[in-house]
């Protein structure tokens, strides 16, 4: 016999509600302001978006939570795209090439 109570509850969970999907895209709208320029950012935008996911704060944590995803998982993936973002901005800026940012030499 099928317990149509645990079956309806594995569906609702696999279902997400608007809420969440809203939350996920607050969340995805942050990692898109922190990561990629763009012409109509405000200066500062991005060092803000960048410091939310750095520096962990409640909403931070909201946001995380809400959209379904751990709050930890999300620091740890942002701070190595934020890092790695910024070295390459970095490079660039003092005209090194690409080839040195992917650590591959070129030879002219």
């Amino acid at each position: 016999m099928v317990n149509l109570n645990n079956f309806q509850t594995e569906r609702e969970n696999q279902i997400k509600s608007p809420e969440q999907r809203l939350w996920k895209a607050i969340l995805a709208q942050a990692v898109y302001d922190a990561l990629f320029e763009r012409e109509i950012t405000k200066k500062g935008e991005r060092r803000d978006a960048r410091d939310w996911f750095l520096f962990k704060t409640e909403s931070f944590y909201e946001t995380c939570r809400n959209a379904g995803f751990d709050p930890s998982y999300v620091y740890e993936k942002m701070k190595k795209k934020i890092l790695n973002k910024d070295m390459i901005w970095k490079m660039q800026k003092h005209g090194q090439r690409k080839s040195a940012i992917l650590g591959v030499k070129i030879h002219d």
